[in-house]
């Protein structure tokens, strides 16, 4: 496979646009005294681009992306520059490399692209300065260790056993203990010039480019190795799913969550009259222990 940055320099007639995004960067910055930028990466269609809902005038707003995005968003748009067979690892090389792209921000916060924003961001700087704090995200919400996250990788077919196994071996030989905590790495808040934070955004863009793509494995390994503690954007049981500053979406569609087929059709085929425990029509789904099973699942009710 063919990976790595675009060659960009120096440019060729006609393709300026298309030089070094670092560049573009430092002028937005020094044009505008901001401080803060919040980044997104859209890759192979993967989502769609969500309009924020609230804006901060200390942060800029920057999407890469490997295709066009009509209409104004909110967001600048930039070119991707790096190639990868699997788009997810294309967007994993951005959300690693902030460092490379905004020399001129102090802080930038990396938000996942099937995240709706609806707070003024700037704020999660501010608590993460009052705290002396330079790499923060959420505690996962149900997991607290890399090795339960390995196998919940497996299990949803989410990567190859082979590499996932291979990986985790690899930090045990290393002596890493056990639930040693679990970062949610769809929101990363982060000084990234800070040379502890580059360290680790280096480190972890080895292991992803080396191992699985699910990031969420490695951050908490690269961090204990580099001996920076990762703080919290908010409190364990607090996570994207049920912060006000954000709405989950489904990866691939700007749409409310879909129901299983399992729910969906035994929904479909109950009388209004008949609880939905009570039909025979759903396959296999009888009583509310079964519902019981999608409890961790985000519903929007409108």
């Amino acid at each position: 496979r063919v990976e790595g940055r675009k060659a960009v320099n120096p440019p060729k007639t006609g393709s300026v646009k298309k030089a070094v995004p670092a560049i573009s960067a430092q002028r937005d910055a020094s044009r505008s005294g901001r401080r803060i930028v919040v980044f997104t990466a859209i890759a192979g269609g993967y989502d769609e681009l969500k309009i924020p809902e609230a804006r901060s005038d200390r942060c800029d707003f920057v999407c890469f992306t490997d295709r066009d995005i009509p209409g104004d968003r909110g967001w600048k748009l930039r070119p991707m520059d790096y190639l990868a067979s699997e788009p997810a690892r294309a967007a994993r090389y951005l959300k690693t490399h902030p460092h490379a792209y905004f020399q001129e921000y102090d802080w930038s916060i990396w938000v996942d692209a099937n995240l709706l924003i609806k707070a003024d961001l700037a704020e999660l700087v501010d608590g993460l300065e009052r705290e002396g704090q330079v790499f923060a995200t959420y505690v996962h919400p149900h997991r607290d260790c890399a090795y339960s996250e390995a196998a919940e990788v497996i299990a949803r077919g989410l990567d190859t056993a082979e590499r996932v196994d291979s990986q985790v071996q690899r930090y045990k030989n290393a002596g890493y203990p056990p639930n040693n905590g679990l970062a949610e790495t769809n929101v990363l808040v982060r000084r990234h010039n800070d040379p502890r934070v580059l360290e680790v955004n280096l480190g972890w863009w080895r292991e992803v480019e080396n191992g699985s793509h699910r990031d969420q494995l490695s951050l908490n390994f690269v961090a204990h190795k580099c001996l920076l503690k990762l703080g919290q954007l908010a409190k364990r049981g607090i996570s994207v799913r049920n912060d006000p500053r954000f709405s989950r979406f489904l990866h691939g569609s700007e749409s409310k969550y879909q129901l299983p087929d399992r729910i969906a059709e035994a929904i479909d085929s109950t009388p209004a009259s008949v609880p939905i425990w009570e039909s025979k029509a759903g396959p296999g789904l009888t009583t509310p222990g079964d519902l019981a099973l999608y409890d961790s699942i985000p519903v929007d009710i409108v």
